[in-house]
């Protein structure tokens, strides 16, 4: 009767595993084709007259938006992954306690990184780390904030830190932290190109180690708002 009972567990334990394994590769899918989908659909004949009339950032915008409650809402509790284990918890403590530590690696990012990057680009002949835009009309500076400023930062903090770490820290914590920083930086190929995946491969160092270090996600997304600010907004308003 024992031996039979053992069995049976073993065989739920395995279907368990299975299942949130399963349960990984949606949030893995959803996490690394959400920017070739919404190319796709832009590219298409049958949306690209919408895109052209709406842009196709808002429209990616809220197809992210979408996945992040899906993720959070959906997938969470059926991989069994409490708000603190993912990091939700006092995000007001947390900020406090580590303010200079986002300051310091805002700097880092700014002054070390992305020059650095820079040089590596060149060096390798594969161009700069980003194109540069122009904003002229307030629709224009709309998407800059909505998309760039607020969107990007809290939407990529969620998806490539907090699910992809939290969600294969059950088989290795290394295996998760590479997967989370290739799949940032892949995910920055399409209208960027490699310039910006090599720069977001060294920058994505950094939200990572505080994700890791505070086991809070609000450290990552302060650091990701404020490194846009610099990079979308002050940058644009000096030039």
């Amino acid at each position: 009767m024992n031996k039979k009972h053992k069995t049976n567990k073993t065989g739920k334990n395995t279907v368990n595993r299975v299942q949130e394994s399963l349960w990984i590769g949606l949030g893995l899918l959803l996490t690394i084709v959400m920017g070739p989908f919404i190319y796709y659909l832009c590219d298409s004949n049958i949306f690209v007259q919408l895109c052209d009339q709406i842009n196709f950032q808002i429209i990616g915008a809220v197809i992210d938006w979408i996945i992040v409650l899906f993720v959070l809402l959906y997938l969470l509790p059926k991989l069994r992954i409490t708000s603190e284990e993912f990091g939700l918890s006092n995000p007001a403590r947390v900020l406090k306690k580590h303010a200079l530590l986002i300051l310091g690696f805002l700097v880092i990012g700014i002054f070390i990184i992305y020059p650095v990057s820079e040089a590596l680009n060149s060096f390798l002949g594969i161009g700069q780390v980003g194109v540069m835009e122009t904003y002229n009309t307030p629709m224009q500076w709309f998407v800059l904030i909505f998309v760039g400023i607020i969107t990007a930062p809290i939407i990529e903090e969620i998806l490539f830190r907090g699910f992809i770490i939290s969600a294969l820290n059950r088989y290795k914590q290394a295996f998760a932290i590479l997967t989370s920083i290739i799949f940032f930086s892949l995910a920055h190929f399409l209208g960027y190109g490699w310039g910006s995946v090599i720069f977001t491969f060294f920058w994505s160092l950094l939200p990572t180690y505080l994700y890791v270090k505070t086991k809070s996600i609000y450290p990552g997304i302060l650091l990701h708002i404020l490194n846009n600010i610099f990079t979308f907004l002050l940058v644009s308003l000096i030039l």
